[in-house]
Protein backbone atom coordinates (compact mmCIF):
# COMPACT_ATOMS: atom_id res chain seq x y z
CA UNK A 1 0.00 0.00 0.00
CA UNK A 2 3.05 2.83 0.65
CA UNK A 3 4.48 1.83 -2.32
CA UNK A 4 1.23 2.61 -4.18
CA UNK A 5 1.25 6.06 -2.80
CA UNK A 6 4.83 6.34 -3.46
CA UNK A 7 4.37 6.06 -7.22
CA UNK A 8 1.37 8.06 -6.87
CA UNK A 9 3.40 11.01 -5.83
CA UNK A 10 6.04 10.51 -8.05
CA UNK A 11 3.97 10.47 -10.94
CA UNK A 12 2.97 13.71 -9.80
CA UNK A 13 6.28 15.15 -8.94
CA UNK A 14 7.15 14.34 -12.58
CA UNK A 15 3.83 15.95 -14.20
CA UNK A 16 4.71 19.17 -11.67
CA UNK A 17 8.38 19.19 -13.25
CA UNK A 18 7.53 18.90 -16.68
CA UNK A 19 5.21 21.96 -16.29
CA UNK A 20 8.49 24.13 -15.04
CA UNK A 21 10.01 25.80 -18.40
CA UNK A 22 12.99 28.76 -18.53
CA UNK A 23 14.69 30.23 -21.25
CA UNK A 24 18.22 31.99 -20.50
CA UNK A 25 18.38 35.13 -22.43
CA UNK A 26 21.82 35.65 -24.58
CA UNK A 27 20.57 38.19 -26.49
CA UNK A 28 16.95 40.33 -27.45
CA UNK A 29 15.92 41.86 -30.48
CA UNK A 30 12.90 44.37 -31.24
CA UNK A 31 11.16 43.88 -34.50
CA UNK A 32 7.94 45.70 -35.95
CA UNK A 33 5.68 44.02 -33.45
CA UNK A 34 7.82 41.27 -31.68
CA UNK A 35 10.67 40.58 -29.59
CA UNK A 36 13.01 37.58 -31.17
CA UNK A 37 14.98 36.31 -28.07
CA UNK A 38 18.28 34.03 -28.50
CA UNK A 39 19.47 31.80 -26.12
CA UNK A 40 18.68 28.24 -24.79
CA UNK A 41 15.85 26.26 -23.50
CA UNK A 42 17.34 26.08 -19.78
CA UNK A 43 14.59 23.71 -18.20
CA UNK A 44 11.56 21.70 -19.95
CA UNK A 45 10.73 21.77 -23.31
CA UNK A 46 9.43 25.15 -24.79
CA UNK A 47 6.60 24.99 -27.35
CA UNK A 48 4.56 27.14 -29.91
CA UNK A 49 1.96 28.70 -27.73
CA UNK A 50 3.91 28.86 -24.53
CA UNK A 51 3.00 31.90 -22.43
CA UNK A 52 5.88 33.81 -20.54
CA UNK A 53 4.77 35.48 -17.60
CA UNK A 54 7.86 36.39 -15.56
CA UNK A 55 11.60 37.75 -16.63
CA UNK A 56 14.25 37.16 -13.60
CA UNK A 57 17.91 36.76 -12.83
CA UNK A 58 19.60 34.19 -10.91
CA UNK A 59 21.04 34.45 -7.36
CA UNK A 60 23.98 31.93 -7.54
CA UNK A 61 27.05 30.78 -6.19
CA UNK A 62 29.83 29.66 -7.67
CA UNK A 63 33.65 28.30 -6.99
CA UNK A 64 35.85 25.53 -6.85
CA UNK A 65 35.26 22.75 -4.06
CA UNK A 66 37.73 19.79 -3.77
CA UNK A 67 39.36 20.95 -7.40
CA UNK A 68 35.71 20.91 -9.06
CA UNK A 69 34.07 24.27 -10.22
CA UNK A 70 30.55 24.02 -8.65
CA UNK A 71 27.43 26.48 -9.49
CA UNK A 72 24.06 27.00 -7.27
CA UNK A 73 21.26 28.74 -8.53
CA UNK A 74 20.00 29.85 -4.79
CA UNK A 75 16.99 31.95 -6.05
CA UNK A 76 15.75 34.90 -7.83
CA UNK A 77 16.03 38.61 -7.75
CA UNK A 78 14.87 41.64 -10.53
CA UNK A 79 12.03 39.54 -10.99
CA UNK A 80 9.43 41.24 -13.52
CA UNK A 81 5.82 40.49 -14.78
CA UNK A 82 5.46 39.66 -18.88
CA UNK A 83 3.17 38.03 -20.84
CA UNK A 84 4.91 36.94 -24.06
CA UNK A 85 3.58 34.04 -26.16
CA UNK A 86 6.03 31.99 -28.44
CA UNK A 87 4.57 32.50 -31.70
CA UNK A 88 7.78 30.92 -33.89
CA UNK A 89 10.59 28.85 -32.86
CA UNK A 90 13.96 29.10 -34.86
CA UNK A 91 17.26 27.04 -34.40
CA UNK A 92 19.74 25.24 -37.17
CA UNK A 93 18.25 27.28 -39.13
CA UNK A 94 14.51 25.22 -39.38
CA UNK A 95 11.12 26.30 -37.92
CA UNK A 96 10.07 23.88 -35.24
CA UNK A 97 7.47 23.74 -33.24
CA UNK A 98 9.14 23.06 -30.00
CA UNK A 99 12.64 23.74 -28.33
CA UNK A 100 13.62 20.77 -26.39
CA UNK A 101 15.71 21.53 -22.72
CA UNK A 102 19.54 21.77 -23.77
CA UNK A 103 18.81 23.19 -27.07
CA UNK A 104 19.65 26.91 -28.26
CA UNK A 105 17.81 28.61 -30.56
CA UNK A 106 15.48 31.69 -31.07
CA UNK A 107 12.20 32.27 -29.63
CA UNK A 108 9.59 35.37 -31.47
CA UNK A 109 7.56 36.58 -28.79
CA UNK A 110 4.63 38.73 -28.89
CA UNK A 111 2.64 40.48 -26.36
CA UNK A 112 3.26 42.37 -23.22
CA UNK A 113 6.94 43.64 -21.34
CA UNK A 114 8.69 42.66 -24.25
CA UNK A 115 11.12 46.15 -23.94
CA UNK A 116 12.16 45.55 -20.40
CA UNK A 117 13.75 42.33 -21.08
CA UNK A 118 18.18 42.02 -21.21
CA UNK A 119 20.67 39.83 -22.24
CA UNK A 120 21.11 37.16 -19.16
CA UNK A 121 17.61 37.36 -17.75
CA UNK A 122 15.65 34.08 -17.87
CA UNK A 123 11.88 34.13 -18.80
CA UNK A 124 9.41 30.96 -17.14
CA UNK A 125 6.18 30.26 -16.87
CA UNK A 126 5.22 31.52 -13.13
Amino acid sequence: MHCAYLIQDLAKQETMNKQIKEFDVDNVVQLKDMYCVQGACNKGDIKLGDIFLVAYQHITKSGFFEGRYEYEVLGRSDVREIELQVIRIKAYNRDLDELSQGMSGELYLKGEGGDILRERDFLGLS
